[in-house]
């Protein structure tokens, strides 16, 4: 017989609910911008979860080397041009720098020219620039 998850059962659900929330965090604020000019809060920096910002320059990321119904993808090298132009403003430049040193550093994947050498997503990338970042500010 199947039951419905109780709230105040031992924890299993209650610690999907937190991961949910952790995530939701993520999603809600990946629009917001390095500076201050971004959605739906207008946080600025640091008040924007390590998550959103990670999240925010892959995203970004591959919404530019992806082809859309209204433009053509761009090129790995233009797409990373882009980023660095809009570090400090629309995205947390240690973010940006991270981001690509993933590329330049021949993470498993990645392109090391003009496109995606095995056509995966760049999203991998966000959980290890989360663990070198998260490691260089607890040091």
């Amino acid at each position: 017989m199947v039951t419905e998850p109780s709230l105040n059962s031992s924890g299993s659900f209650s610690s999907r609910l937190v991961k949910l929330r952790d995530a939701a965090t993520i999603v809600l604020h990946h629009h917001e911008w390095y500076d201050g000019h971004g959605y739906p809060h207008g946080l600025k920096g640091q008040q924007i979860p390590i998550g959103a910002r990670i999240v925010a320059v892959v995203d970004a990321y591959e919404a530019m080397v992806s082809g859309r119904p209204y433009r053509k993808a761009i090129s790995h090298k233009a797409a990373l041009e882009e980023l660095r132009r809009n570090a400090g403003q629309q995205f947390d430049p240690e973010i940006v720098e991270q981001f690509i040193s993933l590329f330049a550093a021949g993470m498993p994947g990645t392109p090391s020219g003009g496109g995606r050498a095995d056509g995966t997503s760049a999203a991998g990338a966000s959980e290890s620039a989360s663990r070198r970042v998260a490691g260089r500010r607890s040091a």
